[in-house]
């Protein structure tokens, strides 16, 4: 063999350089590690933007609400706030699809750095080929590999520009959103229209107050006067009705049964009544529930759209006003001494429920808030409370709205858009059955026998020694029924019968009545009128005013523990017996 032959031959030594393999695993492992950097950065962006914007915290969304405070009658304003909500629920959901999204790349990411780290690093004996022509195969190989590499980076960095993109948020601002017309998921009624219904306990307020005023002066149900009509009614439900246009709900329920009941409100007839039952997850047998309380004593509510309805056995529905059921769900077994008996509230698209049972250290009370339409959770809030059988009362004040809750020890307020606390005070006992009220800036809660506390809803934190506790008294302390405010007194009555005037300003005592009657029933304004309706069926008009003056009385035979609503100058009353429609006939007769 010639010695030029022998130089041509390849050379081969022991050696471990692996430049050829560091080079394409570390440069993947760099666009890898990149990319799994520029994934966590756009999910921290997309967590901070969602905080700054969450549903019904955005500053659009403010914006709009303070804007109706000042113009309440604009209609246009109320549109905006309805569809920029839906904007921003709608941009929730694709926060959460982007999250899921994100979190899966970046698993991905990780394992294809950690494999090119490992590629890059593994060591091997190889052979050194000093021949200049396999050296140039070599190179042509090497960036061959450098275009793959550069393929890899070419993917990634554009997945990772389409995840940035979908990062960014679309929701408009409240100028921008005045020239918006995007169609709208879902149209509830206005503001305006539900202030003419009664869409849940106590009216549109939940305060027992209401617009109309054209009541009858005078009714008999012996010879018929001014009784449109009345029609039988399910007797196993205390709960009151509630009315949307031309339909009248209201549940009632027993251990064999629970349901849901429309009547027709220009003529009484029953238009459908729906079954609530086999829900998953629900018990075969429900549980024991006494008598006084019964399975029905939460009063409905809806949204316009939908009536819900919730039983002591814990089904919680929604149906569609033709009774068809939208959603139901078990909401656990029941840890309640007395039953549930607090009822629904709607506000905009959301479904209230205040939830305590057992005792404060079982920590078993919630607030929840669900998506009417759907039944899904928006936000939920643990209470350190225990059981309550009052309803939480929304209102707005100082630019908030607020859900504000009572139960033993606390009276608690919650933003209606996340569920936060804004503000506590201590000093709740006995067994809560009285709901709040608010009016003029003064929230009036019930410490049942104990006092009547008016608060200055604007605090913050802790209030309980604080100057937002305006007043408190201790006279004839209702244990059952809800109080009345107006703007300038707060009229209770408790369960014995006495009828209470006080200040609003402050809680001075003005005058008391004693119908020397049993009350369950809370008081409802109608009108400059109180009226009041006694468990033996006497029905009460007194004037609300700083003396006691007695305007009228109707005697009906029927036992009465539920509350009346006014819908279109009509009094709907709900009997153990009968479901009574009341208004004036001269006046309909005339139309």
């Amino acid at each position: 063999m010639s010695e030029g032959t022998t130089q041509n031959k390849p050379e081969c030594a022991t050696v471990n350089p692996q430049q050829l393999r560091q080079q394409i695993g570390l440069k993947v492992a760099y666009i890898a590690g990149a990319f799994c950097v520029l994934i966590a950065i756009a999910m921290f962006i997309s967590h901070l933007r969602f905080k700054a914007y969450y549903p019904l915290d955005s500053i659009g969304l403010i914006e709009l609400k303070q804007k109706l405070v000042e113009n309440p009658k604009d209609e246009s304003l109320k549109i905006q706030i309805r569809k920029l909500d839906l904007e921003l629920r709608t941009e929730h959901e694709r926060h959460l699809r982007f999250v899921k999204t994100g979190k899966i790349l970046f698993v991905i990411g990780v394992v294809i750095f950690v494999s090119s780290i490992q590629t890059a690093f593994w060591r091997k004996k190889l052979c050194v080929i000093k021949n200049k022509t396999r050296v140039s195969s070599i190179d042509k190989k090497f960036y061959q590999s450098s275009g793959a590499v550069m393929l890899v980076v070419v993917c990634l960095t554009s997945v990772g520009f389409i995840i940035v993109k979908t990062s960014q948020t679309n929701i408009p601002n409240s100028s921008a959103l005045a020239k918006a017309s995007s169609p709208l998921v879902e149209v509830l009624p206005s503001y305006k229209e539900y202030l003419q219904q009664w869409p849940k306990f106590r009216g549109p307020f939940g305060d027992g107050t209401t617009l109309y005023t054209n009541l009858p002066t005078k009714w008999d149900t012996e010879s018929g006067l001014n009784i449109i009509w009345k029609t039988e009614v399910p007797s196993n439900g205390f709960n009151s009705p509630i009315i949307w246009n031309d339909k009248v709900f209201l549940s009632a329920g027993n251990a064999q049964k629970r349901e849901v009941y429309c009547y027709n409100a220009n003529d009484g007839k029953l238009l459908w009544q729906t079954a609530i039952a086999n829900l998953p997850g629900s018990p075969p047998k429900p549980p024991d529930v006494p008598d006084y309380t019964g399975f029905a004593a939460a009063t409905m509510a809806t949204d316009g759209k939908r009536a819900f309805a919730i039983f002591a056995s814990y089904e919680l529905a929604a149906l569609s006003f033709d009774g068809k059921i939208v959603w139901a769900k078990y909401m656990g077994e029941p840890k309640n001494p007395h039953g549930h008996a607090s009822s629904l509230l709607t506000y905009s698209n959301m479904l209230i429920l205040q939830l305590d049972q057992g005792e404060v250290e079982d920590k078993l009370s919630k607030l929840y808030a669900f998506d009417g339409a759907t039944g899904k959770v928006i936000w939920q809030t643990q209470r350190p409370v225990s059981s309550s059988w009052a309803t939480p009362l929304i209102f707005e004040s100082g630019g908030t709205t607020q859900v504000v809750t009572l139960s033993v020890p606390y009276a608690i307020s919650y933003s209606i858009t996340n569920g936060s606390e804004l503000w506590r005070y201590e000093g709740i006992g006995g067994e809560v059955v009285s709901s709040p009220a608010f009016s003029n800036g003064r929230l009036i809660i019930i410490s049942p026998s104990d006092k009547i506390i008016a608060i200055d809803p604007q605090g913050r934190g802790d209030i309980t020694k604080t100057k937002f506790v305006l007043w408190t008294s201790d006279e004839n302390v209702p244990d059952v029924t809800s109080p009345l405010v107006t703007k300038n007194y707060v009229f209770t009555i408790t369960t014995m019968g006495i009828l209470t005037c006080f200040n609003a300003s402050d809680g001075k005592k003005l005058w008391d009545h004693d119908f020397g009657a049993d009350f369950h029933s809370s008081p409802t304004l109608i009108g400059d009128k109180l009226c009041l309706i006694s468990q033996n069926g006497d029905v009460y008009f007194v004037k609300a005013g700083e003396k006691y003056e007695e305007v009228s009385l109707f005697k009906m035979k029927d036992k009465f523990h539920a509350s009346p609503a006014v819908v279109n100058d009509r009094l709907y009353l709900r009997g153990e017996q009968y479901l009574y429609c009341i208004g004036n006939k001269v006046a309909m007769a005339s139309k």
